[in-house]
């Protein structure tokens, strides 16, 4: 007996998202893929579970924090983050905030004016 999504569902899946071709790969990896996706977040909402000291019942609030911390997650923030750094261009440091200092204007290491005193 198979357990979860039928390959018909997947498939369909793969259609709403927009494909109007799909291979049986395509359909298989997605089914291994969610397979392991939810492998992932049972095995840390039970981690979840233990810890708030309930043996043998998961709750929402497990799933809901297995899934906002789920390698999955990491793994996607960290290409979000890859990404962004490949587009955009460095900036430029900060530049130092002017202070006074012994009537001088001092930038970083530098005294640059005399301030005229009243």
């Amino acid at each position: 007996m198979r357990k979860g999504f039928s390959l018909y569902d997947i498939e369909e899946f793969l259609r709403e998202a927009g494909a109007e071709r799909v291979s049986e790969k395509a359909v298989l990896s997605l089914d291994r893929e969610l397979k392991e996706l939810v492998g992932e977040i049972i095995d840390e909402a039970k981690v979840y579970a233990e810890y708030a000291g309930r043996k043998t019942l998961i709750k929402t609030s497990d799933i809901k924090l297995s899934r906002r911390h789920s390698v999955v997650n990491t793994r996607f923030k960290r290409a979000i983050a890859e990404n962004r750094k490949k587009a955009s261009p460095r900036l430029p440091a900060r530049r130092p905030e002017p202070l006074l200092q012994n009537n001088y204007i001092v930038v970083g290491n530098k005294h640059l004016k005399p301030v005229n005193s009243f």
